[in-house]
């Protein structure tokens, strides 16, 4: 995750993975608005940008834990 932080914003680039069969796009959304609802809630700042990078697809067999 890298942050770009100003005066009285910042812009956050991060990157994730989303197991299969998951909306990667309803997935993004809800990490965007919980990373500007974060952001702006614990430090203040106006959240400008939150660019989010799918770096993977997760099969449930690899990560068990994912299951649910």
């Amino acid at each position: 995750m890298t942050v770009e932080v100003g005066q009285v914003e910042c812009a956050v680039e991060l990157t994730m993975a989303v197991q299969y069969g998951k909306s990667i796009p309803q997935i993004a959304e809800a990490v965007r608005r919980n990373v500007i609802e974060r952001v702006e809630n614990l430090v203040g700042l106006q959240a400008t940008e939150v660019n989010i990078t799918l770096t993977d697809v997760v099969f449930p067999q690899e990560r068990p834990e994912l299951e649910s």
